[in-house]
């Protein structure tokens, strides 16, 4: 039998940023680990009996929600919330089905699964409603980060099973409505913090398309590339002036929102108003031919401005202050590459450093 000093080394099973980038939370075979993004620190270490397989950080507080567990044997169905300044289990949430991703926020919580979202009352873990997805074959669901309101997005139950429409839902303004987000499958699921923006990915990886998330409106299109990828994470600055797109090539491209905002003040100028209210019928997708993207014709779509090259690899990432962006890749490395605004081009990996 190994003694506590000949045991094995610890492995990374689950790495996610919390809601505005500030924080990571690394879930191992041993526990978890907390550390601040920018500059890199390790600030907490929990050490437990059990492997933590998925875990979310709720922004900058001491609560997580996490699923112990043992991917051997598909024990992927627990969901534990934890206060760790008390170092205690505030609820347990068991399903009969495997959990995919877990959403937080300061009111709410999602539980996605195959074909379900579970969306529970954070302070009472009450369950609100159960939201029919369809299968969900990319795990698809986006939550806004701000602590004001909370904007869901998730894939609209389709009988042909083409997952390229999206569900918009506030649960301030009382509104929902649907649009198309591609013309071929939705391979991934992203939402700045105010929820004004929508970013899907189409299943070669190729289009990035930015909706509004008040009424599905098309705002732009950007292209990542040629070449056929899987998009594994896009995110937003805090101020949505960028976005960045994260594939297994292991390029990360960079994309400004400049132009992007733009049109979004132009199409609220003109149109205004907001989704449907939340008891009509969602069946109707709304009225605006923009939502129609078969009709749509750019002649040279916009490219990203900036690029981090690493070896091929899965990676997400979130931006810091002073132009540097943070990325964590399943390898078990934290780098730094710096953006340089003013001139495309590759940018500069300036730190790099192990996880665990």
């Amino acid at each position: 039998m190994n003694s506590i000093n000949e045991k094995k080394n610890e492995n990374m099973l689950y790495v996610s940023f919390n809601q505005d980038g500030s924080f990571f939370v690394v879930g191992t075979d041993r526990g978890f680990r907390i550390y601040n993004t920018y500059p890199f620190e390790k600030i907490y270490q929990k050490d437990m009996d059990q492997e933590i397989i998925m875990i979310e950080m709720l922004y900058k507080t001491n609560i997580l929600a996490f699923m112990e567990g043992d991917l051997e044997h598909n024990n992927e169905k627990k969901i534990i919330i934890w206060d760790d300044m008390e170092e205690k289990i505030i609820s347990e949430l068991r399903f009969i089905t495997k959990v995919l991703r877990i959403k937080i926020k300061k009111d709410f919580l999602f539980i996605l699964c195959r074909t379900l979202i579970f969306v529970f009352d954070f302070n009472t873990f009450e369950l609100l409603e159960k939201i029919e997805t369809g299968e969900n074959e990319h795990e698809l669901i986006a939550v806004n980060s701000s602590q004001e309101y909370t904007v869901l997005a998730y894939p609209k139950k389709d009988k042909d099973m083409i997952n390229n429409t999206i569900s918009v839902k506030n649960y301030k303004t009382k509104t929902i409505f649907a649009f198309h987000a591609q013309e071929d499958s939705v391979t991934y699921l992203s939402m700045n913090s105010s929820g004004t923006y929508i970013a899907t990915s189409n299943k070669n990886g190729t289009i990035i398309r930015i909706h509004s998330g008040i009424d599905g409106y098309l705002l732009k299109e950007f292209k990542r590339g040629s070449e056929k990828a899987i998009i594994n994470y896009i995110c937003f600055d805090n101020d949505s002036k960028f976005m960045a797109v994260c594939s297994d090539k292991g390029t990360i491209h960079i994309f400004s929102m400049g132009s992007t905002m733009k049109e979004f003040n132009d199409h609220q100028k003109r149109k205004g108003g907001g989704g449907k209210d939340i008891e009509e019928d969602e069946d109707k997708l709304p009225q605006n031919p923009q939502n129609y993207i078969e009709k749509i014709i750019y002649p040279e779509l916009e490219r990203s401005f900036a690029k981090v090259r690493l070896e091929p690899q899965d990676c997400i990432c979130a931006f810091g202050p002073n132009d540097i962006l943070v990325i964590l890749t399943n390898e078990n490395k934290y780098y730094n590459a710096k953006i340089n605004t003013k001139k495309s081009g590759d940018c500069q990996i300036i730190f790099e450093k192990d996880l665990i």
